[in-house]
C-alpha cells in the first residue's frame, strides 16, 4: 500500500479527507486535509510515531486537545483551528470572526481570508521579508498586485489586500465562458506578463535555472517513488532527456514569478491583469513562467476542467500577447517539460482524477508531438 492510500484510510474514520501533500527533505509529510463542511486543517505524517506524539503533546499543552488528533497508529497529526506550533499568530487570525482558513502549510506559511477586502499571510516570526519585498519593490510592471496594508515582522503577520476578479482557473472551469472571448483575456495576460518580466531588477533573491528547475522536479519525483506512488521507470528517463535540451544559462535573466499558474492570475474586465503569491518572486529565464502558464492550461485539458480546445485557444492568445522572440521559444519546450515533470510529483500527492500523472507521464514517453501544447503554435 502507498503512501496516499494509507492517509486514505487513516483519515475516513475522522470524517477528513486528504486535500494535498507535500513531501519535505526531513521525510515528513505536510498535509492540507478538509472535513466533511469543507473546511481546511493542517496534518503532519512523520514515520517515527514517537516524533509526532511529541508535537502533539506540545500543541495540546497549548491549546488544548479539543484541537490536535493523533490518527494512524500516532503517525498523522492533526492539527485544527491555526493551531500550529511555529505560528503561533495563526490561531487567533483565524479566530476573528468570518475568518477562513484557505491554506496552511504546517509549521511553515498560512493564509487566512478575513473578509473580501483582506487576506492575512502568516510566517515564522522575523520572516516576511519574502513576502512583503516584491510587492513594496515591483512596482512598474502593468498588473495589479495586492497592497501591503500591514506588516508586524515579530509576530510574522502580513495583512495584504484582496486583488478583485475572477482567476483564471475559474474562468477556464465555466461552462457559460465563451472561448474567444476568454482567449481575449488571455492574450491580455501575455502582454501583462512580458510587462513584469521586463521590470529593472530590484529584489534581492534566488536565481532559478535550469539546475533549480531539474532539482525542483526530482525532489517531487523521487518522492513520489520512494513512498510507492510512482516507479523509477516512468520519470527518470524522460527527466534526462529533458535537461539536455535546456541551456544551463538563459542569454538574459528577468525578475520572474516562479510558480505562475492559472489560479494565481486574477482576471476583470477594463482593469490590469492580477497577479498573487508572489513569495517566490527571483530572478531566471522568462521561459519559466511562460512555460508553467502553458503546462498548467494543458493540465486542465488533461483534468476534464475544460476542453482541449479552450485551453489550445488560450494557449495560442498568450504566446500572441507575450510575443516571445525565437530564442526564448526554442527555449520553452525544454522548461515546460521540467515544468510537467514537476506536476507529475506535485499531483501524485494530490486528490486528482484516476490516471491522471499516468498520461502525463505516458504522453512524454511517447514524444513531444503528443503534447498538447506542441498543438498550440499551429493556433497563432
Amino acid at each position: 500500500m502507498n503512501l496516499m492510500s494509507w492517509l486514505d484510510e487513516a483519515l475516513a474514520p475522522a470524517g477528513l479527507r486528504l486535500f494535498r501533500a507535500r513531501p519535505r527533505t526531513s521525510g515528513q509529510v505536510a498535509m492540507e486535509l478538509l472535513d466533511t463542511d469543507g473546511r481546511l486543517c493542517a496534518g503532519l505524517w512523520e514515520s517515527d510515531a514517537a516524533m509526532t506524539r511529541r508535537i502533539a503533546s506540545e500543541l495540546v499543552e497549548r491549546a488544548g486537545g479539543d484541537l490536535v488528533e493523533l490518527l494512524g497508529g500516532g503517525h498523522l497529526l492533526v492539527q485544527r483551528e491555526g493551531v500550529d506550533r511555529y505560528l503561533p499568530s495563526l490561531e487567533v487570525v483565524v479566530r476573528q470572526p468570518g475568518a477562513r482558513l484557505v491554506a496552511h502549510r504546517a509549521e511553515q506559511r498560512a493564509v487566512v481570508r478575513i473578509d473580501c477586502r483582506r487576506y492575512v499571510t502568516v510566517v515564522r516570526s522575523g520572516r516576511t521579508g519574502p513576502t512583503v519585498a516584491p510587492l513594496t519593490q515591483l512596482t512598474q510592471a502593468d498588473v495589479r498586485l495586492p497592497r501591503v496594508l500591514e506588516v508586524d515582522d515579530d509576530r510574522g503577520v502580513v495583512i495584504l489586500s484582496a486583488v478583485p476578479g475572477r482567476t483564471l482557473f475559474d474562468c477556464l472551469s465555466d461552462p457559460t465562458s465563451d472561448d474567444r472571448r476568454l482567449a481575449r483575456e488571455v492574450g491580455r495576460l501575455g502582454l501583462a506578463l512580458r510587462s513584469f518580466h521586463s521590470q529593472v531588477p530590484s529584489v534581492a533573491c534566488l536565481v532559478q535555472d535550469r539546475g533549480a528547475e531539474a532539482a525542483a522536479a526530482r525532489r517531487w519525483l523521487e518522492a513520489a517513488s520512494r513512498h510507492g506512488i510512482l516507479e523509477d521507470r516512468s520519470w527518470r528517463p524522460l527527466l534526462d532527456r529533458v535537461c539536455t535540451g535546456i541551456a544551463e544559462r538563459p542569454a538574459v535573466r528577468a525578475v520572474v514569478h516562479r510558480d505562475l499558474h492559472d489560479k494565481q492570475v486574477l482576471l476583470q474586465p477594463d482593469e490590469p491583469v492580477g497577479l498573487v503569491d508572489l513569495d517566490r518572486v527571483g530572478y531566471g529565464d522568462p521561459a519559466l513562467d511562460l512555460a508553467n502558464l502553458l503546462v498548467h492550461l494543458d493540465l486542465r485539458a488533461l483534468e476534464g476542467v475544460c476542453t482541449p480546445e479552450r485551453a489550445a485557444l488560450c494557449a495560442a492568445a498568450l504566446l500572441e500577447g507575450y510575443s516571445p522572440d525565437r530564442q526564448l521559444s526554442d527555449r520553452l519546450m525544454g522548461y515546460a517539460g521540467l515544468r510537467r515533470l514537476r506536476l507529475a510529483g506535485v499531483y501524485s500527492f494530490r486528490r486528482a482524477p484516476a490516471g491522471l500523472v499516468d498520461r502525463m507521464l505516458g504522453q512524454m514517453h511517447a514524444g513531444p508531438k503528443k503534447w498538447l501544447w506542441q498543438s498550440w503554435g499551429d493556433e497563432r
